[in-house]
């Protein structure tokens, strides 16, 4: 490098000898510059300048493509065995190098070499703790540059990597995993990364696995990890779980797995359940499951314990008992939102209606409401969804203005935005997230009752058309449950309300007629708990707003009522957490000739007790509102 960097100072230097030769060839071409009221002198100053600057580039330019040569040199002489000084052996396979190519690369053969190790004196050295294959990836590295790794076998080469303090390599591995990270090898990754002390990658992994919990769960990973990390894992308030009974079934999974030797750490393992939080009836049901006697006590124990915490409340912070075993982790679903719709109150006329934009959020631990940041559109009758962590609501109607617009938002940083429109303004109509896409179906689309179905991409934010349902319908109850999608009842093109049931499975298109309900019912409240989809109230001409519930099994394809709720409600908003119904506002009669009037209550209903119970009102009484659970 030194050599073409004097070459062009040289070059540089004869400049100056040129300088009366482009002065002469200015003078003859003088006519040229014409324009131009400077001195010849001057002009030939800046030429030689311009020209200096140009020399100077080159001369930056070929100092930068030095090292790239010199390193392509080197590696050729390393694939021709020229100037080799070291053998290395790896499982009886020798490889030619050079020492100081390894230790310019390398702080471990640096030590070796120059720390007065026995080996640096050797001209053969063998090395211990990895392939062939895997050290033949690393010594074309050291000499090119150039690496890659893929999932065969990324675990070796950063465990060699590591060993030879190669940082480069370390860092690609480090990429590699985050990029890798899925259900089936969180756990793997994690502990590869705690192992070669990758905090980064660490930190990806345990964050995947909180998000991803449940399907963690069931992985074969899961059942294989050691305890210690099981605790870990338990211990974590960001789990994303529904409800605790999720992370005491994921206990049991994991003891029934081996019992034998893993019973001595069942009271360890089970110490992190928040067995308050979970129904009695669901704890002694999974209790009568187990069929190791010893692990049942155990279980049997812990609950007792919890049941005694429970008991005592609030006076455990004064004997410090754990009292967050009381409370749902953070990143449990505990919050319900409900948004939109419209309200009616004592007094006021059939057309007497407020369109609302506002937002409520219940607290279902602390059993308490309040307000968060409202819509950019007043709506009613709209629908909601929740897709890739965020809320969408689509459509809906407010002063006779049907709306084809759909907003989005944030519960982290409680803002709306607003996204693409969908191909048809559309109220009372069904709204459900499948497989990374939004389905919307039906309703009041202009002058008609639609059966059309259009989808949402949210990589490309574009709605399209997509199908047709058999039947249009308007204000159904529409529920996405593994995997396909339940529509119930609602109003024809007629305007006759329905019994009819349906499912949809959108990979196949195809639709299927399932029994119908007892009772003709649209505006309705849906919801699914486990095998089954709960239709809450509704409306229909003969009776009014209605009180009952008709549950359908998925299994049995059958409908059966079950106990029905102290208030007849049309246009029920309604979620499902922790193994709970809760049915929020909707309308209902206050006489004869008065309009209907909206309803701030909220009951809930127990399945394991088949019993309702009300609930903290709403903020603002409304009806044909969205709900959802974040």
């Amino acid at each position: 490098m030194s050599a073409n960097l004097v070459s062009c100072q040289v070059s540089i230097q004869q400049l100056g000898q040129l300088e009366k030769s482009i002065q002469c060839y200015m003078s003859i071409h003088l006519h040229n510059w014409g324009e131009y009221s400077v001195s010849p002198e001057y002009q030939t100053r800046l030429y030689l300048c311009s020209l200096t600057k140009e020399m100077a580039n080159v001369a930056t330019s070929a100092a930068q493509d030095y090292p790239f040569s010199f390193m392509k040199t080197i590696h050729n002489l390393w694939l021709e065995g020229s100037f080799c000084d070291v053998q290395l052996v790896v499982d009886q396979q020798e490889f030619a190098a050079h020492k100081v190519v390894l230790a310019a690369a390398s702080p471990y053969f640096k030590a070796m070499f120059l720390s007065g190790m026995s080996e640096g004196k050797l001209n053969s050295v063998t090395l211990h703790n990895m392939t062939p294959s895997v050290f033949q990836t690393l010594l074309d590295f050291m000499y090119s540059g150039k690496i890659q790794v893929c999932a065969d076998t990324c675990q070796e080469v950063l465990a060699a990597a590591d060993m030879l303090q190669l940082l480069p390599v370390v860092d690609v591995c480090r990429q590699f995993l985050i990029q890798q990270l899925a259900v089936d090898n969180c756990i793997g990754i994690c502990s590869l990364a705690e192992l070669h002390q990758l905090p980064d990658v660490q930190d990806k992994a345990e964050q995947f696995i909180e998000n991803h919990f449940m399907e963690v769960t069931q992985s074969t990973e899961f059942l294989q990890l050691d305890w210690q990390h099981l605790l870990h894992i338990f211990h974590s308030e960001l789990l994303k779980v529904d409800s605790e009974i999720q992370v005491l079934e994921a206990a049991l999974t994991w003891l029934q797995h081996n019992v034998p030797v893993r019973l001595p750490q069942a009271a360890d393992v089970l110490k992190p359940v928040r067995f308050p939080l979970i129904p009695t009836a669901d704890v002694d049901r999974m209790v009568e499951g187990i069929e190791n006697e010893n692990l049942r006590q155990a279980v049997v124990y812990f609950v007792r314990e919890s049941r005694l915490d429970q008991q005592l409340g609030s006076e455990l912070s004064l004997f410090h008992l754990r009292p967050y075993l009381l409370q749902p982790r953070k990143s449990a679903r505990k919050y319900i939102f409900i948004l939109g719709g419209y309200r009616r109150t004592c007094g006021y006329r059939w057309t007497d209606t407020q369109t609302l934009a506002s937002v409520e959020k219940y607290d279902t631990f602390y059993q308490h409401w309040h307000t968060v940041s409202s819509m950019k559109y007043s709506r009613s009758s709209h629908g909601v969804a929740v897709l890739n962590r965020c809320v969408y609501v689509a459509g809906g109607e407010s002063d006779c203005m049907i709306y084809d617009t759909v907003e989005r938002f944030d519960p982290v940083s409680n803002t709306w935005c607003l996204v693409q429109n969908m191909v048809l303004p559309r109220y009372g109509l069904g709204l459900c997230e499948h497989e990374g896409y939004l389905y919307a179906f039906g309703g009041w689309v202009g002058a008609e009752i639609g059966s059309s179905l259009e989808r949402y991409d949210p990589k490309t934010n574009m709605w399209s058309m997509v199908g047709h349902m058999p039947i249009p319908r308007f204000a159904m109850g529409v529920i996405q449950h593994q995997g396909l999608v339940y529509l119930i009842g609602g109003l024809n093109d007629m305007g006759l309300e329905q019994k009819l049931a349906e499912n949809f499975n959108p990979i196949t298109q195809e639709w299927v007629t399932l029994c119908p309900m007892s009772t003709r019912r649209a505006h309705v409240g849906a919801a699914a708990i486990d095998g089954h989809i709960y239709i809450v109230g509704g409306w229909n001409e003969q009776e009014g707003a209605l009180c009952t519930v008709e549950r359908y099994s998925i299994d049995e394809d059958k409908w059966t009522e079950i106990p029905p709720m102290a208030v007849n409600r049309a246009g029920p908003s309604c979620v499902v957490v922790g193994g709970l119904l809760y049915v929020l506002g909707g309308r209902s009669h206050a006489g004869q000739y008065t309009a209907p009037l909206t309803l701030d209550s909220v009951e809930c209903y127990n399945p394991a007790t088949s019993s309702w119970s009300f609930l903290p009102k709403l903020q603002t009484g409304r009806c044909e509102a969205a709900a959802f659970v974040f």
